[in-house]
């Protein structure tokens, strides 16, 4: 018989006041967003170029981040 498996994921977005006034743990922070626009040809590197435009917005460097959610959506 084949496994079946489920799975579920929740993830609550909002300020750090609320989620001090409703006993929540901060597990992470949203610091900046940056978007990079490129020509249609080169559509697989807008990541990079989001990346660097990041960089560049909060005078950070990459090993300043731990994770990266990037959202190519077509």
């Amino acid at each position: 018989m084949p496994l079946k498996r489920n799975g579920a994921a929740v993830l609550l977005v909002c300020s750090e006041d609320f989620a001090r006034e409703n006993g929540l743990t901060v597990r992470a922070r949203i610091e900046a967003a940056a978007t990079g626009a490129v020509e249609p040809h080169e559509v697989m590197m807008a990541p990079v170029t989001s990346i660097k435009n990041l960089t560049a917005k909060t005078g950070k460097s990459l090993g300043d981040y731990g994770l990266f959610e990037i959202n190519e959506a077509f």
